[in-house]
């Protein structure tokens, strides 16, 4: 009996052993990462009961990790599009930034983004060109780069459109080269996300010739309005001469009738006279 009982107590203990071993090898597998494998277990006891669970556990983390591989495959190509676009975006922005600055590159126009403490941010490259200016000149201060051109630009028209919000427009004269130099000086205001100017956007344009062509239209104008003045004085003396030697030519002519043939000689001079004053 005692044999038959150790018999039985060591298969059951065998039988037990195999059991945990298989929850054991289950257990590591599935926290190996095998999702997909199940634990086979025929106990009806708790033994069974727990495998059970250990598959279920092991299908809820497999469907989970399924849906976070999509998930991250799905992240990963949006952020693999969005990063396409941004580059494409930035790529147009540069070949219209391009387009910009040839275009007023061509017409001689500087253009500068300025900071709120007037630092300049960005320049084209006609005003790196025109101020004599190296690309180090980006961070410091416009007026430094203005006192160097020629006489300070206060009252700063950049300064009105940061306080204001509004766009500027005056005319600066500044000598370069020894010549004077005219140019239209335009602000206009970038506003931020919340409709407040967080910069400026400065473009110079040299009027010099047209300045130049102005005050020569002027100048003609001028002289052209003195010389109508003249011409009506003149025409006004003309007038008041004409008038009485025509009368003194009749009187001669008259008289001429009247006096002797004797005073015809001092008569003729008289009429001379008259003549020459007539064609003066």
């Amino acid at each position: 009996v005692i044999v038959g009982a150790a018999a039985i107590a060591f298969s059951a203990a065998a039988e037990l052993h195999d059991h945990i071993s298989a929850l054991r090898d289950g257990a590591r597998m599935i926290s190996e990462g095998n999702f997909d494998h199940r634990i086979h277990l025929e106990t009806h006891d708790e033994i069974e009961d727990l495998g059970n669970q250990f598959n279920l556990m092991a299908e809820q983390v497999g469907v989970a990790m399924r849906r976070m591989e999509q998930w991250n495959d799905d992240l990963q190509q949006e952020v693999a599009r969005q990063t396409q676009e941004l580059r494409s975006s930035e790529e147009r922005l540069r070949i219209e930034n391009r387009k910009l600055d040839d275009i007023m590159t061509g017409i001689g126009a500087e253009i500068f983004l300025l900071d709120s403490s007037r630092n300049i941010l960005w320049a084209n490259k006609s005003y790196l060109k025109n101020r004599n200016s190296p690309v180090s000149i980006l961070g410091r201060s416009c007026v430094d780069s203005c006192r160097a051109a020629g006489p300070s630009c206060e009252p700063c028209p950049a300064l009105h459109t940061f306080r204001s919000g509004e766009m500027q427009s005056v005319v600066r004269e500044q000598k370069q080269d020894g010549h004077d130099k005219f140019f239209q000086v335009i602000t206009t205001p970038v506003a931020d996300g919340s409709g407040g100017v967080f910069q400026v956007l400065e473009l110079w344009l040299d009027i010099t010739d047209t300045v130049e062509r102005e005050t020569a239209i002027r100048q003609h104008a001028a002289e052209n309005e003195k010389l109508a003045a003249l011409v009506q004085l003149s025409a006004g003396v003309i007038h008041e001469v004409a008038n009485p030697l025509a009368a003194i030519r009749t009187t001669v002519d008259v008289m001429e009738k009247e006096l002797p043939a004797s005073s015809s000689g001092r008569l003729e001079a008289v009429r001379n006279k008259i003549d020459d004053l007539g064609r003066f």
